[in-house]
């Protein structure tokens, strides 16, 4: 009733997650009928209402392939497609329950294509370009400079540290300018310079 009321092409709703530390935010009680894309591109998975007509005008499907954020990549080109992006805060939409072993996500991922997989949202985010810069540092934030923070790049064996930081120089000299990164916290602004360098044993 909600989308249809607003004519709405994507309706994020309420979430509450469990199992899944990085969805662990509290779902957003409030309505939005044009929802700011900065706030849309903070959930990336695919627990929304779509409008077939509209997934069909834009050519999007879900992949069955197994790749690093395929429902990411998806998401976000839903969101630049030029149709309404809404939110229905009004009640919980949705009880996510996440159980180790039985998504792509818990698996070992390769980092190059969890790379280009950023990548690809990215270049979504770059058909906003009035918010692109900022979604876009968010986005190397969450989806890259966390890897290479205490919690992970240490315990990685050598190869995976070392292709960790290589995707993450990758994308930064693509996407991330010096000041876009300047507006980073102390901690991800020196592990985005330390990453530019593609040296792994100068960022663990």
């Amino acid at each position: 009733a909600f989308a249809d009321e607003h004519v709405s092409d994507v309706v994020l709703p309420a979430v509450i997650s469990e199992g899944h530390s990085y969805t662990a935010r509290e779902p957003v009680y409030q309505s939005a009928v044009d929802l700011d894309p900065r706030e849309a591109f903070l959930s990336l998975t695919p627990h929304k209402l779509f409008r077939r007509a509209y997934f069909d005008a834009l050519g999007l499907r879900f992949t069955e392939d197994r790749v690093p954020l395929e429902d990411g990549q998806l998401v976000a080109r839903a969101y630049v497609g030029g149709g309404r992006i809404s939110r229905f805060g009004d009640r919980l939409g949705y009880h996510y329950m996440g159980r180790e072993g039985t998504n792509i996500s818990y698996a070992p991922r390769d980092p190059l294509a969890h790379g280009r997989s950023v990548a690809d949202i990215m270049r979504s985010a770059r058909r906003i370009p009035d918010l692109a810069d900022e979604i876009i540092v968010d986005l190397y934030r969450r989806k890259l400079l966390r890897y290479l923070g205490p919690r992970y790049l240490p315990v990685m064996p050598p190869e995976r540290q070392s292709a960790y930081v290589h995707a993450t120089a990758q994308i930064a000299a693509e996407f991330i300018s010096a000041e876009m990164e300047s507006t980073l916290t102390a901690w991800p602004r020196l592990a985005s310079r330390t990453a530019r360098l593609d040296d792994p044993g100068i960022s663990v």
